[in-house]
């Protein structure tokens, strides 16, 4: 019972977790991400708050929700577009890389995509022209820990989607 498009699923624990343009789902007003419970689909009490914008990807490792997108805020905490919160408060962690991009007319705003977890890494996917205080195009790796953009650095614009296959790092888009 979303009032707008769902672009984001993930199910992490007894949770499922749902992005998109929204501002009301599973009977709460909800701003673009929310977690539903998994038998009744009525919304959880955690609620973020995601401002100005959407949510269109979504990871999860422990009792930390990865967040990506087009926003500007996760409550009362600025995050462009990409932010880490808390599974149990719903309020963003300290994490912060920080997503820039120009805001051109054919592509908008800059976003995430798509975001993939393996250990301690975290790719992002998207239109963007830096991550972390880094020059990055379209195609990032960030320390989960820390925040920080590593030295991988492929340039690729335009990123859509991501898959991990063992050691293999799938991209697609529009490149």
């Amino acid at each position: 019972g979303a009032d707008h498009k769902v672009l984001a699923l993930l199910v992490h624990g007894d949770r499922l977790y749902v992005g998109g343009y929204f501002t009301a789902i599973g009977g709460q007003a909800r701003n673009h991400l929310a977690a539903l419970d998994t038998t009744t689909g009525v919304a959880t009490e955690w609620d973020p708050d995601v401002e100005v914008g959407y949510v269109r990807a979504l990871a999860a490792r422990g009792d930390t929700v990865l967040v990506g997108g087009s926003f500007t805020y996760v409550g009362e905490s600025p995050r462009r577009h990409l932010a880490a919160v808390s599974a149990t408060t719903g309020l963003a962690t300290a994490w912060d890389p920080h997503v820039t991009g120009p805001d051109d007319s054919y592509y908008g705003d800059p976003y995430v995509s798509d975001l993939a977890m393996r250990g301690n890494t975290v790719y992002v996917a998207g239109h963007f022209t830096g991550i972390g205080g880094e020059v990055r195009q379209g195609l990032a790796q960030v320390d989960l820990a820390t925040g920080l953009t590593c030295a991988w650095n492929p340039t690729v614009a335009e990123v859509h989607a991501l898959a991990l296959r063992d050691s293999t790092l799938l991209i697609a888009g529009g490149f």
